[in-house]
């Protein structure tokens, strides 16, 4: 395996383990707390109960499963979860940590996600951006529609370095009344295109 793949995996483990913690916490909690969910969200639409038993590797902890609504002979759990949801978890996750670092960087946080976990994700940027710095890189249209113009640092690179430009209502005038911020974004009006 080479350096850049190992360096990405050791990433990916420093954010996958704390997740699967948070998870295996919360329902060791729960389970010490209320031994069985005495409520499910009907909102959830696909859960009909949990079914919360020890490991039998490890009898301290739970694997979170749950019996599909509309089969109680079909049990899943997280392994069965999509790319997108276990991806949202992650950075909701990371974005929801009691003791955040000052700077947060989060490259592409749209991949994988459905359009409205994007939106979801945007509400919670601007929250958590009160407090911390937090820097998003995106080519996200959803994403960048769900942000003020103020929210953005577009980056031109030209005569050897990069450029940085943030986005002002002012400055974009009449164009915010006939297109979104997205729309901009894809029309290249608010700069940032490729160079090939």
């Amino acid at each position: 395996m080479d350096v850049k793949k190992q360096e990405k995996k050791k990433i990916v483990l420093r954010i996958l383990v704390p997740v699967f913690i948070a998870i295996t916490l919360t329902v060791i909690w729960a389970v010490k707390t209320h031994p069985k969910p005495t409520h499910i969200d009907e909102q959830s639409g696909v859960i009909k109960d949990f079914v919360l038993e020890p490991l039998k590797l490890n009898r301290n902890l739970i694997r979170l499963k749950w019996i599909h609504k509309d089969d109680s002979n079909a049990i899943f759990d997280i392994t069965q979860l999509s790319d997108g949801t276990l991806r949202t978890i992650c950075l909701i996750t990371l974005l929801l940590q009691p003791n955040m670092p000052s700077t947060i960087i989060i490259d592409e946080p749209e991949l994988g996600l459905h359009p409205y976990a994007i939106t979801l994700l945007s509400s919670l940027f601007k929250s958590v951006s009160k407090k911390q710095q937090l820097i998003v890189s995106t080519q996200s249209v959803p994403l960048i529609d769900n942000l003020e113009p103020e929210d953005i640092i577009v980056v031109d690179y030209y005569d050897k370095q990069s450029h940085f430009t943030r986005l002002s209502e002012e400055k974009l005038g009449d164009w915010l009344t006939e297109y979104s911020l997205g729309e901009l974004w894809v029309k290249n009006v608010l700069g940032g295109k490729p160079r090939w």
